[in-house]
């Protein structure tokens, strides 16, 4: 159903981490200091373009909160002004893949324009998500120490903030510590109220009333994060805006299921329904998070690659969501290819468009299995050390 919402051009703010964020919230919406006031206050949330002089920012902020999305805005407003530009996406690279990330990071032609006195900027997301072996250490030896001319260099890097890596930080500051304040850990700030209102607008419906209905189930937190704002405004529109988090989830993931408007007015429609859809999807998740899989292979079973999860692993039968029903290689491309809850690679390539879809729907699987409570306790758990492995800590707490 994504292909129905409009593309919101929201605007993101991003906050020292060390500076209370709530002195700018108002009711779970940012709030941004008047032009009068705001000599008073020793730091504001600013948008990256208004941080373009710090070499090195590391952006963080939960899952869902939307830093992807505005590091490829950066990205591209970058480019539109003719800066000298790499952006590379972590999670699309895992083990055997280090060769391909080192020649994206050190690009001929670029890196002879560094040398010729160009500025340079690097952009990397999502690296809680890279299926390198010990990335941090690896951008360490592969990149920070082998960079030259680092007064050319900046850096932008996106990370989930439980996941950041305090010893590559580390690294960054001995890399830079030539600057004063060359390095700065910022987190991403939800969305104003009025970039609420922009969305709502442009799905033309009252901004006002809606709003009014976030307010009174106290949901205002969900409203202010893109994932779940999305959720929110496309459940609105069908008149069926729950109450709970785990409510927005689960009826927002089975409307991204749907056959969109869209597809159905240009008859690209499959013929299973969305539940189903949801049941295969909830199978991909479970199986890419417990293999630390972040690309699915919809290819022959026989050449996928080993840092891949194979969509010939969730084929067979389920009897999660009622009957016994028989998941075919049919329902499995229908669910890759015509639902918004993956976004394709290549043409045989996927991966969920946001982690957050997976972490929610591998536990909604687990929490619907009739599998013993002790058993789904073992999935979740280090096999030698009995710890909750850190890649699973966002479904767990699903599952809490």
């Amino acid at each position: 159903m994504t292909d129905s919402f409009p593309t919101i051009p929201w605007p993101r703010y991003w906050l020292s981490n060390e500076v209370n964020i709530s002195d700018f919230l108002n009711q779970g919406y940012l709030t941004l200091p008047s032009k009068d006031i705001i000599a008073f206050y020793p730091e504001v949330p600013k948008q990256l373009a208004d941080l373009r002089d710090i070499p090195v920012l590391i952006l963080l902020g939960e899952p869902g909160a939307g830093k992807s999305q505005a590091l490829a805005d950066e990205h591209k407003a970058l480019q539109e002004i003719g800066s000298l530009v790499i952006y590379c996406n972590l999670k699309d690279f895992g083990v055997g893949s280090q060769d391909e990330l080192k020649e994206q990071l050190f690009e001929p032609e670029i890196h002879k324009q560094l040398a010729a006195g160009c500025h340079l900027t690097i952009l990397l997301d999502s690296l809680d998500e890279c299926g390198i072996s010990s990335a941090e250490s690896w951008l360490e030896r592969n990149l920070l120490n082998k960079l030259t001319a680092s007064e050319q260099i900046a850096i932008r890097i996106t990370c989930r903030a439980e996941r950041w890596s305090e010893s590559l930080e580390k690294a960054f500051d001995e890399r830079w510590k030539a600057k004063p304040n060359a390095v700065q850990k910022l987190r991403i700030c939800p969305l104003r109220r009025d970039d609420v209102v922009i969305a709502a607008n442009a799905l033309n419906f009252d901004a006002e009333k809606y709003l009014t209905e976030i307010a009174t189930r106290e949901i205002q937190e969900l409203a202010a994060l893109p994932v779940t704002a999305k959720f929110l405004l496309q459940l609105y529109q069908r008149g069926q805006l729950p109450q709970e988090r785990t409510e927005v989830f689960k009826q927002g993931l089975h409307l991204l299921c749907e056959d969109s408007p869209m597809r159905q007015a240009s008859r690209n429609t499959g013929n299973k329904d969305a539940s189903l859809r949801m049941l295969v999807a909830a199978r991909f998740a479970l199986g890419c998070l417990l293999k630390g899989c972040n690309q699915i292979w919809n290819g022959n079973h026989v050449q996928c690659p080993p840092t891949e999860f194979s969509a010939n692993e969730v084929i067979g039968e389920d009897n999660l969501i009622g009957n016994k029903v028989n998941i075919d290689k049919a329902v499995v491309i229908e669910t890759l290819e015509l639902t918004g809850i993956f976004m394709p690679l290549s043409a045989q390539r996927f991966q969920f468009a946001s982690r957050t879809f997976a972490e929610f729907l591998a536990a909604w699987y687990l929490a619907k299995s009739s599998v013993p409570y002790e058993q789904k306790l073992k999935l979740l758990l280090h096999p030698e050390s009995g710890r909750l492995i850190p890649d699973l800590y966002a479904t767990s707490a699903w599952l809490a």
